[in-house]
């Protein structure tokens, strides 16, 4: 209960102080384009709220098996490689989902969207890799990593605002979400050690990279939503041709991948029959 309040606390102050200091040191022109460019790069929330509903009941009855952390390592792998591939595709079709939706006087949100998204995918990991603290009911470490998020983040926005304006409270965000998932991530690991694939999830990270480079290689005289699909289009064909040339799908998981593609292939094949009758 205590660590829960304190975890509460130290969220309500990171992100009380983010808002004064933005207040502080941004001015409100730019405050109205970093806002925009925060609701861009926090689109990943929607994946991670839905994925946090169904983690923690799944977590606590796979612990019961004799295999429960190898269940984990590779939960935490599937998990990273989508988080890395929203990552990508937030980051290539930002400027042109800007266009779209807004006015070019908001392309001044586009360097913050990466930073932002980067944030919110390091809160994925968090829920994904801090499971030990529950299982091993440590729950209260977890105002530990809260506090240290706040600390971080509250003093890079303090140091990097005035230099940086709303780049510089891109920053901070995404720092303090790395530190609240690195801290958990040792001390879960201290209490419930699991050894995650750090070789596949390296490999993940950097086609994700280089999907989102490949996207963002498109010309830019391409309108908007033209160039917003075919960055979507480049970015997904990209990181699963990467993933598969990089060797990162077992056999098992290649069978899975061709044994799902038929039955889709088939389920679409029966929509037309259906319909005509």
């Amino acid at each position: 209960m205590l660590a829960g309040k304190l975890h509460g606390l130290a969220q309500q102050a990171l992100e009380g102080g983010n808002k004064a200091l933005l207040k502080a040191y941004v001015g409100l022109g730019q405050l109205g384009v970093y806002n925009n460019g925060f609701t861009l790069g926090t689109g990943i929330r929607f994946f991670t709220s839905a994925f946090e509903t169904a983690w923690a009941p799944f977590y606590y009855a796979t612990a019961k098996q004799p295999d429960a952390k190898t269940v984990f390592a590779k939960m935490t792998t599937y998990g990273v490689a989508v988080l890395t591939l929203l990552v990508a595709g937030t980051v290539a079709v930002s400027r042109d989902v800007i266009l779209v939706m807004l006015t070019p006087d908001y392309l001044g949100a586009v360097p913050v969207v990466p930073l932002i998204a980067v944030g919110m995918a390091a809160q994925g990991v968090y829920l994904l890799t801090s499971i030990g603290l529950n299982l091993t009911s440590r729950t209260r470490y977890y105002p530990v990593a809260t506090f240290a998020a706040a600390a971080v983040g509250l003093g890079a926005g303090f140091v990097l605002m005035p230099r940086l304006g709303m780049t510089g409270a891109a920053i901070a965000f995404a720092a303090s979400g790395v530190t609240q998932a690195t801290v958990a991530f040792f001390l879960a690991r201290y209490f419930y050690p699991i050894e995650y694939e750090a070789g596949r999830i390296v490999r993940v990270v950097a086609c994700g990279v280089l999907a989102a480079l490949a996207a963002l290689w498109l010309p830019p005289a391409l309108p908007p939503l033209a160039a917003l699909g075919l960055r979507v289009v480049l970015t997904v064909g990209t990181f699963a041709a990467l993933l598969s040339l990089s060797g990162f799908f077992r056999r098992s998981e290649r069978a899975f991948i061709v044994e799902l593609a038929m039955r889709l292939r088939k389920r679409a094949a029966v929509l037309p029959e259906t319909n005509a009758d």
